[in-house]
């Protein structure tokens, strides 16, 4: 072990001070999209704009190579009797790691001479059953956008349809249902929320757990979602893990304001083609106060995480894959040993904050190939996620002195989930596929939470439970293809869960009609459904006798009815046009049973804490509805841009009957990002990229505040009646990014700095209940502000190394 770390130094050395330019190997595999068997004898071209640099055909096995590849981005083709052409843009080649694609070519019910599907370009998701609603996304788009961070919630708020609620977190509002109704999927198994600094119930984070390095293409669907799709009512995040390199010893090495990490990649075994891929980050800012560098705050985020997979390909088509996510994070907001009001990155002036969650899962996927065309794929995993938090009110005199820390809330959450998924896939023949399966969660919660009451100066025990459970769920689907231009998704979802005893059928439908070589339109409805937040079930309520007890037990899901049509047009290969409208209804969300009042659940993720509301009957109703429009040009010729905009409106009634708007009634959004890459060398191997991003949305609703009542409470107290009855400013950002990457031989250098919100535009987030001691006739209610310029760089380097195989 010693002797490899010192030979990976030596030879990054090497590397450094090496001015020669580098060549690549493209390797791949070509499978049918469907049943995943391989294609053999694919011819495949390789393109450098429209210039053939290169042309080959898949062996056997499907596997296919181009090697000696000059580093640049390319167009990959591919041509097969009897399936559609295959037109992949934007395939990037770095010295520094070869790039490996999987080509998932679609079967032709009638041979077409001038039919080509652009995967890339056209977006179709990777999942064939997504025939609405759905797009892929790649590693790269998640590292190109200006503001994405790497994150695919971040890079996903450009796409038409979806906004970010907060700049320092990545929850999603999708076509104007609550970030509460997205589902992570990773590997087939659902996960609660992937992301550091996890408040229980909530589906963001300010930092991703999940490190690009490690995704293979993947889907995000934003409703109408097919059958295999479950316990959710806004959009799906359906996350792949990609294999290792099967020949060689890649890595990578990254530096930057948001984590120092690693990945490294390498052939188990040559023999087996059994691959690894692992990954490490650190918080840098910890790296910093440990080296006493001061940046700006006392509350140093400190979090780290890891991913894994090993696979284990079998000759005759069958696969087992071994993978694993861990995290860990922690804050400290300690404001008490502050003289003068401090401004914080994070906190309230009149809080101290203890804050600290992890998560983690391991699993294992084992697919079966029974015979052409079917296949059984089964997956077991273990998840568990704990949270905690300790806040301490800060009691001060005239001169901002400390004159006392009483303690106000504590909790502990901790959730396990053992999984169980099994999927069988039967392409029955060229019209036909059926896809099954179920999902089995068995669920245990250990929670405690308390609350101190300054009326009857005792703690409440809020939430006291030790509880196991089970969520079954199980679906069908059947794509059949009318005639080379249309197919259709026909299906059901069915959910149980062993709480509240409610089974739930979900008939779900979507079609997909090329009309023209170069139109389509696509539709879909579905009935959906979704769990309250875990915690929601066991708060302790007051009954009439004055006794405490959990009053929500027995409360139903949350459901909704989405419709959606779409229709798109390819205005040339790189250049395409759709245009979307939608209307989801909304129906059975839970709302205040004791009191006529204006709560309702469909409002919460808006301020990202934990809520408990009372007793809660599933009585309420809401509406969606919208138009969406998208002009994207894909990297091509240097360049890339994508327009984004969303006209829609988000309303809902809770018990009381008024019509109201949504904390997410925005009302519009619009997104311009553009891109440009220049080659500033004569050998080609350095590279400039610039990109921007300009945001535009319509201001936050926000509900006026009652003064006095939050001056008694102690925090902020709306005036119900009038909730979400005005609107803050319109929100504005701009996002620059730069980049430089040198290709050097068998190293890529990047170095580049992410600038959000580079005009430091003050957009306003909320409002918060902030007295200032000092003043104390002065309005206790402070506008709290997005986040202002903050400039996030990055030092990259991908390597291959020659050391000895194991």
């Amino acid at each position: 072990m010693k002797n490899s770390i010192i030979l990976i130094c030596i030879y990054l050395v090497q590397q450094f001070i090496s001015a020669q330019n580098g060549f690549q190997n493209i390797r791949g595999k070509v499978k049918d999209n469907e049943s995943e068997q391989f294609l053999s004898y694919v011819s495949i071209g390789l393109l450098r704009d429209t210039v053939l640099v290169q042309s080959t055909q898949s062996d056997e096995l499907g596997n296919f190579e181009f090697k000696e590849i000059v580093p640049g981005r390319y167009v990959l083709k591919a041509y097969f009797t009897g399936y559609k052409s295959l037109h992949l843009v934007d395939v990037i080649v770095i010295s520094g790691k070869e790039t490996l694609i999987d080509i998932l070519m679609q079967e032709d019910l009638k041979q077409l001479a001038e039919v080509t599907i652009n995967a890339s370009f056209e977006n179709r998701a990777v999942n064939e059953m997504i025939l609405s609603g759905g797009r892929v996304f790649s590693v790269e788009e998640t590292n190109r956008y200006a503001g994405s961070r790497g994150d695919p919630a971040r890079m996903a708020a450009c796409f038409a349809g979806t906004q970010s609620t907060d700049d320092s977190r990545n929850d999603l509002v999708i076509r104007g249902n609550s970030p509460l109704g997205l589902l992570w999927r990773i590997q087939d198994v659902d996960i609660q929320n992937p992301n550091h600094f996890a408040i229980p119930g909530t589906t963001g984070g300010a930092i991703s757990i999940l490190n690009n390095k490690m995704f293979n293409n993947s889907d995000f669907l934003i409703g109408a979602f097919p059958a295999e799709y479950g316990n959710c009512n806004a959009g799906v995040f359906d996350i792949k893990l990609r294999n290792g390199n099967n020949e060689r010893h890649e890595g990578t090495l990254q530096f930057g304001f948001l984590g120092t990490e690693f990945a490294l990649e390498d052939p188990l075994s040559k023999k087996l083609n059994a691959t690894y891929l692992i990954t490490y980050r650190y918080s840098t800012l910890k790296l910093f106060e440990a080296l006493k560098i001061k940046i700006g705050t006392d509350a140093v985020p400190n979090y780290q995480d890891a991913s894994f997979k090993l696979n284990f390909p079998f000759k005759n088509g069958d696969n087992f894959s071994f993978f694993g996510i861990g995290a860990t994070s922690k804050i400290d907001i300690i404001l008490s040993k502050f003289d003068e009001p401090s401004e914080e990155l994070y906190g309230e002036n009149n809080k101290d904050q203890y804050f600290g969650s992890s998560m983690g899962i391991v699993g294992a996927t084992y697919t079966k190939s029974i015979k052409l065309g079917l296949f059984l794929k089964g997956t077991i995993s273990q998840y568990f996620s704990s949270a905690f938090e300790k806040d301490f009110d800060i009691y001060r005199n005239s001169d901002y002195k400390v004159d006392s820390l009483v303690r106000k809330l504590g909790y502990e959450f901790k959730s396990n989930k053992t999984a169980f998924v099994l999927n069988l896939q039967d392409k029955i023949n060229s019209k036909n596929l059926i896809k099954a399966g179920i999902h089995i969660d068995l669920l245990h919660h250990d929670l405690i939470d308390s609350i101190y009451l300054e009326s009857g100066y005792a703690f409440l025990n809020r939430i006291q439970s030790n509880e196991q459970s089970t969520l079954m769920q199980a679906y069908t689907q059947w794509i059949h293809k009318l005639n080379p231009a249309v197919e259709t998704n026909l299906g059901i979802h069915m959910q149980y869960y062993t709480l509240n005893k409610q089974t739930i059928f979900e008939p779900r439908f979507s079609i997909h009609w090329n009309f023209d070589r170069n139109q389509s339109l696509s539709a879909g409805l579905g009935m959906h459904s979704q769990l309250q937040p875990f915690y929601i079930y066991f708060y302790k309520i007051k009954n009439v006798k004055g006794s405490y007890e959990e009053q929500n037990r027995n409360l139903g899901l949350s459901k909704s009815f989405h419709s959606t049509i779409a229709y798109e047009l390819s205005i040339s290969n790189n250049l395409r046009l759709k245009l979307e409208a939608y209307y989801i209804r909304l129906y059975e969300i839970p709302v205040n049973s004791l009191i006529r009042s204006s709560y309702s659940v469909i409002n919460e993720g808006a301020e990202f804490g934990r809520f408990f509301p009372g007793k809660l009957e599933n009585t309420g109703t809401g509406y969606n509805n919208g138009i969406e429009c998208t002009l994207e040009k894909t990297f091509s010729s240097g360049y890339y841009y994508l327009l984004s905009s969303s006209l829609f409106e988000s309303k809902y009634k809770g018990s009381d009957g008024v019509l109201r708007n949504t904390a997410y009634n925005a009302n519009y959004s619009l997104n311009t990002l553009m891109g440009k890459e220049f080659s500033i060398s004569k050998k080609g191997n350095k590279m400039l990229t610039v990109g921007t991003k300009i945001s535009v949305a319509g201001g936050h609703r926000y509900s006026p505040p009652d003064i006095q009542a939050s001056k008694i409470n102690g925090e902020l107290v709306i005036i119900d009646s009038l909730r979400n009855s005005l609107q803050f400013k319109n929100y504005f950002r701009l996002d620059v990014k730069l980049g430089y990457k040198i290709n050097t031989k068998k190293v890529t250098h990047e170095i580049g700095i992410d600038l959000v919100n580079a005009l430091d535009t003050k957009n306003i987030l909320a409002l918060v209940y902030s007295p200032d001691p000092r003043n104390p006739n002065d309005n206790p209610i402070k506008e709290e502000y997005q986040l202002g310029l903050l400039p996030l760089f990055y030092y990259k380097l991908d390597f291959t190394l020659s050391i000895p195989n194991h």
